[in-house]
């Protein structure tokens, strides 16, 4: 862990993965926050000695540091892979092509639904579709997609989920009714998780309303 010494400057890791890097007294220290502890990093290639400053070059995946005396200290961390994890543009025609569950019947796809392609995903009035995505190995795990709302009243929303093995937990609620094309980084808890699962949701009681949904995709990192 960090040792009781001065702090005298600090900065977020730039890869995704809420690390901070501290300049100290004591040398240079990483805190992991996957695993919620802090990590010295000097071992026995960096200069023992008082760390002035820290910043980040993430054009090199360095973190650099400013000693006293020493000059500076360049520490390479490891550039997480993006993978793809899921991806469905809904072109199947079939929900269950995808690895889709539906709740009802006014869950449907519809060549007007399209955001590109032939067919997206319409969710009328009351309904849900859901799709398990296991994320084990992986974490920032990042979900787009694109979608829009019609004929939605006060209240009446389409809400974007994840269950985190116990519970919903919301993404966002939008009645937008422009096509947009959005992205979501999702906390800590969504990464190395078999129980993952991403869920669209409408509560519209009237009879023309209606979400549309296209190009979902869910990403992670190695």
């Amino acid at each position: 862990g960090l040792p009781s010494t001065l702090v005298f400057d600090i900065v977020w890791a730039p890869d995704g993965t809420d690390d901070i890097y501290a300049a100290t007294d004591a040398g240079a220290y990483r805190f992991d926050s996957a695993a919620g502890t802090w990590v010295n990093l000097m071992g026995v290639e960096a200069p023992s000695t008082t760390y002035w400053s820290v910043e980040s070059v993430p054009d090199e995946a360095i973190i650099r540091f400013g000693t006293y005396g020493r000059g500076v200290w360049d520490y390479r961390y490891d550039v997480p892979t993006n993978s793809l994890l899921f991806l469905d543009g809904f072109e199947t025609g079939d929900y269950g092509g995808g690895g889709w569950l539906t709740k009802n019947k006014k869950a449907k796809l519809k060549s007007g639904a399209a955001r590109g392609g032939e067919w997206g995903a319409r969710l009328k009035r009351v309904t849900n579709i859901e799709r398990s995505i296991d994320t084990s190995g992986y974490s920032t795990i990042r979900v787009e997609y694109s979608r829009r709302t019609a004929n939605y009243v006060a209240g009446e929303v389409l809400r974007a989920q994840w269950w985190n093995g116990n519970n919903w937990v919301l993404i966002e609620s939008t009645a937008d009714k422009d096509w947009a094309d959005v992205s979501f980084t999702l906390p800590i808890a969504a990464g190395n998780n078999p129980a993952f699962k991403l869920r669209f949701r409408t509560n519209s009681h009237v009879a023309k309303g209606r979400a549309d949904l296209d190009d979902v995709r869910v990403y992670g990192t190695l």
